[in-house]
């Protein structure tokens, strides 16, 4: 499995035009971890396959997906998809607000359909 996330991984870098080195300072995973999760001697989990699809600017169930750690596909429509794209890339503190307006949404969603 590791071996496929290498070729996958190496193929993103070479279709953004980006180093290992540059993939290691955006991610701030060291330029050592990088070469051995891309040379296959070294897996990659949780937090470094989050750092490496922020990184690349790409959804991180895409990067675990391809890291054979989530391998059941969620159904999510694009608008959905977007908008967990977006949550996680905020800051901690700003995702928390923005979890507490969406439940405040469902809260009167749902009080409306109980008026109905």
């Amino acid at each position: 499995m590791e071996n496929n996330f290498s070729s996958w991984l190496l193929k993103k870098l070479e279709e953004q035009k980006m180093t290992q080195s540059e993939l290691a300072r955006k991610s701030k995973i060291s330029t050592g971890q990088i070469s051995r999760i891309l040379s296959g001697t070294r897996g990659a989990e949780g937090k470094t396959l989050s750092a490496i699809a922020k990184a690349l600017g790409i959804p991180t169930d895409v990067v675990f997906r391809e890291a054979g750690l989530m391998t059941q596909e969620l159904e999510m429509d694009a608008l959905t998809k977007e908008g967990a794209y977006i949550l996680e890339r905020l800051e901690i503190e700003e995702r928390k607000n923005a979890i507490r307006h969406l439940r405040l949404c469902l809260k009167i969603q749902e009080e409306r359909k109980k008026g109905k």
